[in-house]
C-alpha cells in the first residue's frame, strides 16, 4: 500500500522542488505602476530574487527586463514573496528582496536565459545548493 501524503502533510512544510538556482549580480528593471531598477540575487529556469528599492504585493503581476551579456530576458512575472533585506534597516533607506515567478516566457526568451545559466555554471563551478 502506499502512503500518499495528506492535505495536512503539504500544509506542514512540503515544498514544491525548485530549479537550481545560480548566484548573479544582473541588473535590469521591474515595471507595473512605475519602472524600478532591480539587481538579481539569484536566478534560475522558473524565476529569480531581486533587489529592489520597493515592496511588492504578493501575487502582483510585473514586466521584468534582465540585462543578459547575449541581450535582454523578458518575461512576465508574478511576485511569489516581498521582504525588507534587514542588513539595509542600518542605512537609511530599506531595500527588499523579491521572489518573482517567470510566467511563460516566449521559447527565444527562454533559451536566451538557459544559455547564459550554462554559461554562469560553467564559469562558477555550479549551481547553489536547494533552499532547505
Amino acid at each position: 500500500m502506499t502512503d500518499w501524503p495528506t492535505s495536512s502533510a503539504k500544509k506542514a512544510g512540503a515544498r514544491k522542488p525548485r530549479a537550481p538556482r545560480i548566484a548573479t549580480r544582473v541588473t535590469g528593471r521591474i515595471s507595473g505602476r512605475a519602472e524600478r531598477p532591480v539587481t538579481v540575487v539569484d536566478i534560475s529556469t522558473s524565476g529569480c530574487l531581486v533587489r529592489l528599492g520597493a515592496s511588492f504585493d504578493r501575487g502582483s503581476i510585473h514586466d521584468l527586463v534582465l540585462d543578459l551579456p547575449s541581450g535582454t530576458f523578458q518575461a512576465k512575472v508574478r511576485v511569489a514573496e516581498s521582504s525588507v533585506e534587514g542588513e539595509s534597516l542600518a542605512g537609511g533607506e530599506p531595500s527588499y528582496l523579491v521572489g518573482l515567478q517567470f510566467l511563460g516566457p516566449a521559447p527565444e526568451e527562454t533559451a536566451r536565459l538557459s544559455r547564459f545559466l550554462a554559461a554562469e555554471r560553467r564559469g562558477r563551478g555550479g549551481p547553489l545548493p536547494p533552499a532547505s
